[in-house]
């Protein structure tokens, strides 16, 4: 079982709950990703209901990969937010009351994706978040900030970093006060074919409570 989520969970409230304190932002955290990001609105970071955001040049976000069907797997949900996992995926036991977890009935080494939702501060916005996120990876050299999404009209970060066996991708919002992060575990020699047929039928299946 993968236990990393809880403890990066609880640094991102740290991280904002000093964020929140502070005026000054760290220059050496501005973003920066491997592809044409967006600098984005913090759009439902404390909405009541989904919204969705637009860049600093006034475009929209995509809508997470129009066209692809939601997952059928099973039911995964906490605070603010239901998902289904890639058909063929269980859902399996987690020690933490705030996490949902499942991995392939049929096992594949390193993959796995966690759901978690704790509260969030009220004062934070989705930069705050994505900047804690990046300073929370094992190894901030090799983390990438990746565009962001707008996945069931709610913007959400992306953050690409160095796993327990291989590659996380991590996608993070601010929801209604909460925090809110689902975490895909891939081995860092998947193919990304493959690894986006597990992520982007789950982000389809969204539903912001």
């Amino acid at each position: 079982m993968h236990r990393r989520p809880t403890a990066v969970a609880i640094l991102l409230a740290a991280a904002l709950a000093l964020s929140a304190c502070s005026g000054d932002d760290d220059p050496s955290a501005s973003p920066s990703t491997g592809g044409d990001a967006t600098s984005g609105a913090t759009a439902g970071t404390t909405s009541d209901a989904p919204s969705a955001s637009s860049s600093a040049d006034g475009s929209a976000d995509a809508e997470a990969t129009p066209g692809v069907d939601p997952a059928t797997g099973p039911v995964l949900k906490r605070d603010r937010i239901t998902l289904r996992a890639p058909d063929g995926w269980r859902k399996v036991p987690n020690a933490f009351g705030n996490q949902a977890q499942a991995q392939p009935k049929e096992f594949m080494f390193g993959v796995d994706m966690i759901l978690s939702s704790i509260s969030g501060s009220s004062t934070a916005d989705l930069d705050d978040l994505e900047r804690a996120t990046v300073q929370s990876t094992t190894d901030r050299s090799k983390t990438r900030r990746q565009p962001r999404r707008v996945v069931d009209g709610v913007e959400v970060a992306h953050v690409v970093a160095p796993g327990v066996f291989g590659r996380e991708d991590i996608f993070i919002t601010l929801y209604d006060q909460q925090q809110v992060s689902i975490t895909f575990n891939t081995p860092e020699d998947m193919r990304q074919k493959r690894r986006d047929a597990i992520i982007e039928p789950v982000l389809a299946s969204v539903e912001w409570q």
